[in-house]
């Protein structure tokens, strides 16, 4: 009984280890000039050699605006259009911050609160918005990263 209970920790320590291990884009350090040039708004590959300008064709980013909610929550609006072609599979993810993200000093901060990723399939020519609010205080400003979903 005992050596069944070590192996099946060992087994689910190995299998949390290995789904750790996966990406869908190369995280690699970039320079704190870098980090200040980085916009509200990331489109970042679903893997190595896909064709990150063919999202940047594909999709426009019809509006982005945040504000603070009546509990002084930071609510970020993204519009995002399907300018047509395909139907656009795509995840999101946003990252909230209690610095102004990229300003001097501030080139390494750490998200005080991270969204899931979510996913959502945008239909040629139609229109989505992304809505979400940061359920923790003192956020100041926030980066959306957006991904397509490759099948």
């Amino acid at each position: 009984m005992k050596k069944q209970l070590i192996m099946a920790g060992a087994l689910v320590v190995l299998a949390g280890w290995a789904m750790g291990c996966k990406s869908t884009y190369d995280a690699k350090r970039i320079s704190a000039g870098n980090v200040q040039r980085e916009g509200h708004i990331v489109f970042v590959r679903p893997h190595r050699n896909y064709p990150l300008q063919s999202l940047r064709r594909r999709l426009e980013i019809t509006h982005e605006a945040a504000s603070q909610n009546a509990a002084g929550l930071l609510v970020v609006q993204v519009g995002c259009r399907n300018k047509g072609g395909i139907d656009l599979p795509l995840s999101v993810k946003t990252a909230f911050y209690n610095q102004p993200f990229g300003a001097p000093g501030n080139q390494t901060s750490v998200p005080i609160y991270e969204t899931p990723i979510r996913t959502f399939n945008i239909l040629r020519g139609m229109t989505e918005e992304y809505t979400v609010t940061c359920p923790k205080k003192g956020a100041v400003d926030y980066q959306v990263t957006i991904s397509e979903i490759v099948h």
